[in-house]
């Protein structure tokens, strides 16, 4: 290695014309720009060899300025920002035990049923869903959130996945919970309209949602819906913008004005029609329809539930799992003192609004069977997007789609097949057409010529 070093050292000294060498050239170029500081010494390499090279003076050198440093925010701009959102490493950090600000006593959440996500996570996937390993275990952590910031207010008894609903701009990422002390319904104002009354948790504000763009970003807890949300919406179709706060358009009008309220009525319908379970795995209570229980096993009775291949192949072995919602907007009618009696005539009166009991069967026009894996699965063709999976007692609902429902008359927009292409138009039979040999008629005199020919 010296020995290349020496051999490349004196071909650089070396010279046949005695006018210096490359050596003593790039030492000196080398030592013109340590010694004069200059922080741009690659830019200004070949310039400064022209000027060893030609005698020329340091002043011939380009000037060269330096950028002007960048200025401070004014403080009133500062304070009137926004606070910028986490990034995504803080965000997910957050979700982690230790990972953020860690408050001094961390609320008791032994008492909420979280259901396993991650075991859920590889029964979907049979079905053709997945959200990834780290986006649903990260969802596990934020259930657990959820659960701590409302266990000092309002504890949550069960928590869940409940979906995800496409948007234009952002994703909602939905949990479906069941509090505690669940809201009672609010009493109706005197001369107001009882149907317009909203519901508590025995009709469709039975379950309590909360959503957020992300599984790492806060989630939000929805309004109760109404009855005229409800009945809006059914009426509406509608692309969300993940926005809570965009004001919802179209017509009719949407009681609520922006999308939180929109968001929540469409979940009321997916819920109420689209979550099933397996036939008979919950019972109706003998007196009350309206309450249900799960069907233990009798030896006497010898019930066992339906088999893989059973609920692959027969809707008849599938049930929806909430009540319907009726043409009120609501699952359960108002109750009269006279709702029994006869009208003036003797005659009984009109049937209230039809209900819709839960427990009842799945429409064969809205649904598809088929198999998952070692599950039983059925998919809704009104809502797309919607699946149950269900084996023995297990049952799965998840909902991921645009939160649009299709229409019973067309189920999706087909477009007309263009006309059939018409062949070219031959020229074989065409003849060229014989020659006039009759003078053509004078043409017929105007009325003022006729009169001059009958004075003249």
């Amino acid at each position: 290695m010296s020995t290349a070093v020496e051999d490349a050292t004196s071909y650089l000294k070396g010279n046949a014309d005695g006018s210096g060498n490359v050596h003593d050239h790039l030492s000196q170029v080398i030592l013109k720009l340590f010694s004069e500081g200059h922080s741009d010494a690659l830019e200004l390499l070949e310039h400064v060899s022209v000027m060893v090279k030609t005698g020329a003076k340091p002043r011939d050198a380009p000037e060269r300025k330096p950028l002007p440093a960048a200025e401070p925010a004014p403080a009133a701009a500062a304070t009137s920002a926004k606070p910028a959102k986490p990034d995504w490493i803080t965000a997910t950090l957050n979700l982690y035990p230790g990972g953020g600000d860690e408050e001094d006593e961390v609320p008791d959440t032994s008492g909420t049923q979280f259901r396993d996500v991650m075991a859920d996570a590889n029964t979907l996937k049979w079905a053709g869903i997945s959200l990834g390993k780290e986006t649903m275990y990260n969802l596990t952590l934020a259930m657990k959130r959820v659960a701590e910031k409302n266990a000092d207010e309002n504890p949550i008894g069960k928590l869940q996945f409940w979906g995800k609903i496409l948007g234009t701009k952002a994703d909602y990422i939905i949990l479906q919970g069941e509090l505690e002390a669940p809201p009672e319904a609010p009493e109706t104002p005197e001369g107001a309209d009882p149907t317009l009354t909203p519901e508590g948790s025995e009709g469709a504000n039975q379950y309590t949602y909360w959503v957020a763009n992300s599984v790492e970003a806060e989630f939000i807890q929805l309004p109760n819906v109404t009855p005229q949300q409800i009945l809006a919406a059914k009426q509406l179709k509608r692309m969300f913008t993940g926005d809570l706060d965009t004001v919802v358009g179209g017509h009719p009008p949407f009681p609520g004005d922006t999308e939180a309220g929109l968001l929540r009525a469409v979940i009321a319908h997916i819920t109420a029609t689209t979550h099933v379970i397996p036939k008979d795995v919950l019972k109706p209570d003998e007196e009350d329809p309206w309450i249900i229980a799960e069907n233990e096993e009798d030896p006497d009775e010898e019930w066992v539930p339906p088999t893989t291949a059973q609920l692959s192949s027969s809707l008849g072995q599938w049930q929806l799992l909430n009540p319907g919602l009726n043409a009120d907007g609501r699952c359960r009618n108002v109750e009269s003192e006279d709702a029994d009696a006869d009208d003036e005539d003797g005659e009984p009166k009109a049937p209230v609004t039809q209900e819709f009991p839960p427990l009842g069967p799945l429409p064969a026009a809205d649904w598809g069977v088929t198999r998952a894996g070692q599950r039983g699965c059925v998919r809704s063709t009104v809502w797309p997007g919607a699946v149950g999976l269900a084996s023995g007692k297990y049952y799965l609902n998840v909902y991921i789609g645009y939160g649009v429902c299709s229409s019973k008359s067309n189920q999706s927009y087909c477009p007309p097949f263009p006309w059939t292409i018409v062949d070219e138009q031959s020229d074989k039979n065409i003849s060229e057409a014989a020659d006039v040999l009759e003078a053509p008629l004078p043409p017929p005199a105007e009325e003022g010529e006729e009169e001059e020919e009958e004075e003249d």
